[in-house]
């Protein structure tokens, strides 16, 4: 369907209609992308310390009478730039008030006027200041009487010096020297750095009206998580070839969670979906003695570093279950804090890794009364089960037993010792290996892929052989030959009588 279906050349609409859908398009308001930030949630704390007035006194004497010093009145308010979520300015500072000549500063406030946790990831970046500020008249008298007005309203034309008669006996007055404006100025908070503390300086603002006040700026803010695995900063998924993330961040405002240090620490979860090769690093960028920690997904410790790079922590691991790791960022003492910069990146993988396991623990023996699973050695019953690992084609598996009982292995039968069986699989990458457990022996080994991946594998002590309860058993070497006497006796007893017979009847 055409748009303008009476029109059939657009360049003929009149200009003014260009002109009108120009300005709609211009006024639709939009949030730059530079605005925000995505690594929420975080908090915001915004206050003001003491304003400076670069003024000079205004207040001057009514018929002899000094009504000095200038009496000056403060309205500041905080919001983020974008209003991501929707609380505007707030409350803001409320009425600060102080008489003094300028230029010169007013007391030190101190007061908060903005206070707000983001709870998604989307996060500002800006801070616009709200100012509304004047020279009060209302506390001038004139002959002992005051001035009208309220000192926390702005006023104009109102009367000093009372009336007589329905008239002013003394001038007619306004506050004076006004600065009100929704934006006084905006400022970068994230120039300071988490968890601490940062003074702006006393800001010059933009006022239409006059740029006398300058008030001090102050923010704090910091990441609401990190603080243990349940609330960890979350980096996200870590896909295969990643480029380099580097999160620049800071430990004060943490406490001591992740007690093998006695720092404060600071967690980080990320995902991987395929085995892979991570180097983790703080090298270069600490204001402290740092611990490096990894840990898996059930916030386990898999692996550490404390000085990788000097005083600097860094780690290089190859990962190859898939899943949620977690990274620590630790202080060696409490006292070794401040900012950092973590960066991880992706190294080659030296190996290949197990990708599954038919069993990822324990091998599971049959009843001992099932006799297809008995095995025979020297007279003493086995128990067999057979494990199948999969991998990338080409790598070597080695298996470890762990004391010296309990597993053998096939093929050979091998015997248990702190000997490692190695294999390489076939082509498609797959071992078939049938572990063969003594009875009533508990057996503990390990699988692992080229030194990359280890897996324990282990059972308990039963199930205890007890062929005297089995409904059959096989027979042992010294069985079979008394068997095989046995039969050979019989068999000549049977042909000696069958002959014996054969003679009768032929007599």
């Amino acid at each position: 369907m055409k748009l303008f279906p009476q029109i059939k050349n657009l360049s003929l609409i009149h200009p003014l209609f260009w002109i009108v859908i120009s300005f709609i398009f211009i006024s639709i308001p939009t949030i730059s992308k530079g605005q925000t930030s995505n690594d929420g949630p975080i908090e915001i704390i915004v206050r003001v310390r003491d304003i400076k007035v670069t003024a000079s006194p205004t207040d001057l004497s009514f018929f002899g009478v000094n009504s000095s010093p200038d009496d000056y009145t403060f309205n500041i308010w905080a919001a983020d730039s974008v209003d991501i979520d929707g609380i505007g300015f707030g409350a803001g500072s409320g009425c600060l008030m102080d008489n003094f000549d300028g230029p010169g500063n007013s007391m030190d406030f101190n007061t908060t006027i903005f206070s707000h946790t983001y709870t998604s990831n989307t996060v500002p970046n800006l801070i616009t200041i709200k100012l509304d500020a004047w020279e009060d008249e209302s506390p001038d008298q004139l002959l002992g009487v005051a001035c009208e007005g309220t000192r926390c309203s702005y006023d104009e034309d109102f009367c000093c010096g009372g009336f007589l008669f329905g008239l002013c006996l003394g001038a007619v007055k306004s506050d004076e020297l006004r600065c009100d404006t929704n934006l006084f100025a905006t400022i970068n908070y994230r120039l300071g750095n988490p968890g601490v503390w940062y003074d702006h300086g006393f800001v010059v603002g933009n006022c239409p009206m006059n740029n006398i006040y300058q008030p001090r700026i102050e923010t704090f803010w910091r990441y609401t998580l990190g603080d243990s695995c349940n609330s960890s900063i979350v980096i996200g998924d870590l896909p295969q070839n990643f480029i380099d993330t580097t999160l620049l961040s800071d430990n004060r405002g943490y406490t001591n969670k992740w007690l093998e240090s006695d720092g404060k620490d600071v967690f980080y979860q990320f995902h991987i979906g395929q085995p892979t090769g991570l180097n983790i690093s703080l090298c270069g960028s600490n204001t402290f003695n740092s611990h490096l920690y990894l840990l898996d997904q059930n916030c386990n410790q898999i692996a550490f570093n404390s000085g990788g790079c000097g005083t600097d922590a860094s780690l290089q691991i190859e990962l190859c279950d898939t899943g949620i790791y977690y990274i620590v960022v630790d202080g060696n003492t409490i006292s070794d804090e401040g900012q950092f910069s973590l960066t991880i990146t992706n190294i080659q993988m030296s190996g290949s890794c197990i990708m599954s396991f038919t069993s990822l623990r324990d091998l599971h023996f049959d009843d001992p009364c099932d006799c297809d699973q008995l095995v025979e050695l020297d007279g003493t019953y086995y128990f067999k089960d057979t494990l199948q690992v999969t991998t990338t084609p080409g790598q070597v598996l080695t298996f470890v037993q762990a004391g010296s009982s309990g597993f053998y292995i096939s093929p050979g039968m091998i015997m248990p010792d702190a000997t490692p069986f190695i294999e390489t699989p076939n082509n498609s990458g797959i071992y078939i290996l049938e572990f063969f457990k003594e009875s009533g022996v508990q057996a503990v080994g390990s699988v692992s892929l080229a030194g990359n991946q280890s897996v324990q594998i282990d059972s308990d002590a039963l199930p205890i052989c007890d062929h005297t309860i089995c409904p059959a058993f096989i027979p042992t070497l010294s069985q079979w030959s008394i068997i095989i006497l046995g039969l050979s006796m019989m068999i000549a007893f049977v042909v000696a009588i069958y002959q014996k017979d054969i003679k009768a009847l032929n007599s």
